[in-house]
């Protein structure tokens, strides 16, 4: 029941925040990244979804390894209520050892602007691709990304590595439609050769799955839907040129406009690729994704009017009826930090104060 539904978002936001302000309070947070050698520039696209960003974050921080981050979140709040709710985010993981960096998308300021330093600093840092992904992804496993950028340096007929993919989806929330698999084959690094990969639905047992390759590679039209849709900005990873020549594309033929919107931003470059406008569109035909699930997407609200795009609600419920509202999320994460403090003295807002480098008046405001 609804109730029930709260009850758990709450005790949940409570682990998480509990969770995160201990990795910020010792400064532990992707410690193993450190010693990291490859560079991989990460873009978060975020929306009036402060709580879902920060288990984004924290997903992304322990699961993203053989990289060092570089991270920008690109964010928009609609209301004073999420300004409030971004800045103690942004508190949350300001002592972190991966280096975020928070830009406001304003008047002045679209996002294309912000998209266009996020591949400068990229750039001019030496990283070596760049991984889009979004509020409401939750990385729930190891994504080896400095792999994922080996192999986008030897494979260049591979365009994109998606992370939200493998072999396991066959369906398509967004259309409502099962969908067609590719065939495989493995990424063998440090060979030049590849060995062929079992078509999904084969009927060998997991133990003879156990030595497979983690990476795998496929051609594009093989697929469909999701299979099929190289430009895509929920989570993966390009080269940094062919983000750069598909900004330039989009803005030649549909205006800044065309990159200032996420939703925009993603199907013109789906459109404009699809009809060989850039030039990465003739030189690749395949993708590459993982042999295991890593990352999912968890659409339990909607933030943009562009497009109509569905839910995961309540069963049996009436339409919309399971939705999660940005502004109910905030109220749960408002609670979770409340009970940190809850039924104490001053001196533990006082002391979450000084280990999110918030003046205390105004966390005592923000959780009042």
């Amino acid at each position: 029941d609804r109730e029930g539904a709260q009850g758990e978002r709450s005790v949940g936001a409570a682990r998480l925040v509990a969770r995160v302000v201990g990795a910020m309070a010792d400064g532990s947070m992707a410690a193993e990244q450190v010693e990291a050698v490859s560079r991989l520039a990460v873009v978060v696209f975020s929306k009036d979804r402060p709580y879902q960003l920060c288990s984004c974050l924290a997903s992304l921080l322990r699961c993203v390894t053989g990289v060092s981050l570089e991270i920008s979140v690109l964010f928009k709040a609609s209301s004073e209520q999420f300004a409030q709710s971004y800045e103690v985010v942004r508190a949350l993981f300001r002592r972190g050892d991966a280096a975020i960096r928070w830009e406001e998308e304003k008047d002045g300021r679209p996002l294309g602007a912000l998209l266009d330093e996020a591949v400068e600093r990229a750039e001019a840092g030496g990283a070596g691709g760049l991984l889009f992904t979004v509020d409401d992804a939750l990385w729930l496993c190891t994504l080896d990304a400095g792999a994922a950028l080996r192999l986008l340096r030897v494979e260049r007929g591979v365009y994109a590595f998606h992370a939200k993919l493998c072999p396991r989806i066959e369906y398509a929330h967004p259309n409502d439609k099962f969908m067609r698999v590719p065939r495989f084959t493995a990424f063998l690094e440090g060979t030049a050769a590849v060995s062929a990969a079992s078509p999904v639905g084969d009927d060998r047992g997991t133990e003879d799955l156990a030595d497979e390759p983690e990476m795998l590679m496929f051609e594009r039209a093989q697929g469909e839907y999701d299979w099929n849709y190289p430009w895509e900005l929920s989570a993966s990873i390009y080269r940094l040129e062919d983000v750069r020549e598909m900004l330039a594309a989009i803005r030649g033929q549909f205006g800044d406009e065309g990159v200032d919107h996420p939703n925009r931003l993603e199907g013109y470059g789906v459109r404009l690729f699809k009809q060989e406008k850039v030039r990465a569109a003739k030189q690749t035909t395949r993708c590459a994704c993982l042999r295991q699930p890593v990352v999912s997407i968890v659409t339990i609200n909607r933030v943009q009017t562009l497009f109509n795009n569905p839910i995961y609600g309540c069963s049996g419920s009436g339409a919309g009826a399971g939705e999660a509202s940005p502004e109910e999320l905030d109220r749960v994460l408002r609670r979770a930090l409340r009970q940190a403090v809850v039924g104490s003295s001053g001196e533990a807002t006082r002391s979450l104060a000084e280990v999110l480098g918030l003046p205390e008046e105004r966390l005592a405001a923000y959780l009042s």
